[in-house]
């Protein structure tokens, strides 16, 4: 049997629980509980994934042009054809939904969660 070479890819989560945001350490589908950080190092709780204030979110495997690791729900600020806007990182069923949005070019401002108000027209 041939050997296949797939791309090596960071497969990472995050969390909001609780009215703030967390790093996904581990999933155990087994029992329903992902344990959670706050430093992203050490555990410090779990929940489970029928919580209703649990939203699981996935990195999306692109970083924006400071770096930063880019996940489902964060606010990303872009220039376009000479003219500035706003996007917030979903997935479909295709994939992460990217308008054409050059990541490389565009800079996380904030996520869904903890800065709402950056979707709001000025």
């Amino acid at each position: 049997m041939k050997e296949i070479n797939l791309p090596k890819r960071e497969i990472k989560f995050r969390c909001w629980f609780a009215g703030k945001m967390w790093q996904v350490i581990r999933i155990d589908f087994l029992s329903g509980r992902v344990y959670l950080s706050e430093d992203g190092q050490n555990e410090d709780t779990y929940s489970d994934f029928t919580k209703e204030d649990f939203v699981l979110m996935q990195y999306t495997g692109l970083k924006d042009k400071n770096g930063k690791k880019i996940y489902e729900g964060d606010i990303l600020e872009y220039k376009n054809t000479g003219a500035w806007g706003r996007f917030v990182v979903k997935w479909d069923k295709r994939g992460f939904w990217d308008c054409g949005i050059d990541y490389k070019n565009s800079k996380i401002i904030g996520n869904l969660f903890e800065n709402p108000e950056l979707l709001r027209d000025n």
